[in-house]
Formats: C-alpha cells, sequence, structure tokens
C-alpha cells in the first residue's frame, strides 16, 4: 500500500495481488476489502500509463471487476462506487457514472464531492441528449448514446 501511494504502482501491483490472494484464500469474498480496493486504484492508475488502448483498457476492465467486488463490503463501498463512476466517466458512459454516484449519495449524503460529480454528470448527460437533438434535426444519426469523443477530466481531480 505504502509504494501504491508513493506512485510506485508497478512495484505494488504484485505485493497487493498476493495480499488478495491471501484474503481469498479460504473465502469467495475477503472480509476485508482493503487489498482488492488499493489494488483496483492500482490497476486504474496503470491504465494511465499503459503503452497501447488495449492495455489500458484491460487495466480499467480489471479495476472496474474488482473494484464491485469491494461493494460487496461496508468498507469501501462507497468509494467503490465513485471509482466505478469514475471509469464509466473515463468512457463517456454518463448514464452509469450517473447512476453509480447515484449509489454512493445513497449511502452518505454528506460529502460535496460527490454531489459536484453528480452535476457534472447530469450536465454531460444533458449535452450528449442535446448534441444527439441537434444532430438529429440535421439527418446525422449518432451510434449510440455515449459521449466518447471526451471523457471527464474534472471527475478525475475530485
Amino acid at each position: 500500500v505504502r509504494l501504491a501511494k508513493h506512485g510506485s504502482y508497478a512495484e505494488a501491483k504484485p505485493y497487493l495481488e498476493k495480499a488478495v490472494a491471501r484474503a481469498t484464500q479460504n473465502h469467495t469474498r475477503a472480509l476485508d476489502a482493503a487489498p482488492e480496493y488499493y489494488l483496483a486504484l492500482v490497476e486504474k492508475a496503470l491504465a494511465s500509463f499503459a503503452n497501447t488502448a488495449t492495455e489500458a483498457e484491460g487495466n480499467l476492465k480489471r479495476a472496474e471487476d474488482l473494484f464491485w467486488r469491494c461493494t460487496w463490503r461496508s468498507t469501501h463501498k462507497k468509494e467503490s462506487y465513485v471509482e466505478i463512476a469514475r471509469i464509466a466517466a473515463l468512457r463517456g458512459d454518463w448514464e452509469e457514472a450517473l447512476a453509480r454516484i447515484n449509489d454512493a449519495l445513497a449511502l452518505g449524503q454528506d460529502e460535496a464531492k460527490l454531489w459536484t460529480l453528480k452535476g457534472i454528470f447530469t450536465r454531460k448527460i444533458r449535452d450528449v441528449s442535446r448534441r444527439d437533438a441537434e444532430a438529429q434535426s440535421v439527418g446525422v444519426v449518432r451510434q449510440g448514446s455515449k459521449d466518447s469523443s471526451r471523457s471527464c477530466k474534472s471527475c478525475q481531480k475530485l
């Protein structure tokens, strides 16, 4: 954990993988979510340093899976929902991001950061809907509802 907090993600990953293996040795789900949570944070951080888009997407997928596993325990549940929302925002899936922030808000509404992210995601959904309506009015149809052209840089800072 200390290595991860100091930014040595590649060095921290094998230690955290061992910690997760040890914690899940006798159980399907670990009793403590901390090793999985920190491993997920490392996977998410490694995605930003990946050499290829495929490698980055793989790291984000592993991080998202680990964050979902952390939502089963109360110790890191709210933080995991916030991180899942950030990953969805990186992918441009604003509806998913908003749904996960709402899950986090349901666990505790005392954080201004969550309300700020909810405002950002709501505004992005509104902007995407407005652009889709404008594109439809001129005869251009967008594929899907995801805005993959821009990811949310401001939600990474919160």
